[in-house]
């Protein structure tokens, strides 16, 4: 080891159970929030939300995450809210959502004409606010009025 890793492990070691702590309580509190959004929302077109099935997973890398069981048409699937650090360019994460089968199998959803701020890739609707101006409550529930439009226009 060179001298500048020396100094990093021992500083890290001094400091790694309040960082520890720092990162466990940032963690929980953003499942939380995530949670509540799932929670607090109203308009599921043609979805019928199961809100006691609302919990969070870990994901290894840098995501969070809330989940909520859905019927549609007879069938229970899960979709998926995230806040995804490593997808991103820089520092600041990407609003994702997506949908899984009753064996946490992520989904290809129908493609439609998104709009302009959203856009699908590796089977995820995907946003990227602006770190300057962003809300999370207001964004996600943007992004998932923004998913929702696949099962209402179905039929």
């Amino acid at each position: 080891m060179n001298k500048e890793t020396d100094k990093f492990i021992r500083e890290g070691i001094k400091r790694y159970k309040q960082a520890n702590q720092v990162y466990l309580t940032f963690r929980s509190e953003m499942q939380n929030k995530l949670q509540s959004i799932l929670k607090k929302r109203k308009r599921w077109g043609k979805l019928k939300p199961d809100f006691n099935s609302i919990r969070s997973t870990r994901f290894s890398g840098a995501a969070l995450n809330a989940r909520i069981k859905v019927e549609y048409e007879d069938v229970v699937q899960i979709i998926v809210i995230i806040i995804d650090w490593q997808i991103s360019d820089n520092d600041f994460p990407y609003f994702c959502v997506w949908l899984e089968d009753s064996n946490n199998r992520v989904l290809d959803i129908q493609e439609i004409d998104w709009n302009d701020d959203y856009f699908y890739e590796n089977k995820t609707l995907q946003y990227k606010p602006n770190p300057d101006n962003y809300d999370l409550e207001k964004d996600f529930d943007r992004l998932l009025d923004e998913f929702i439009r696949i099962f209402n226009n179905n039929n």
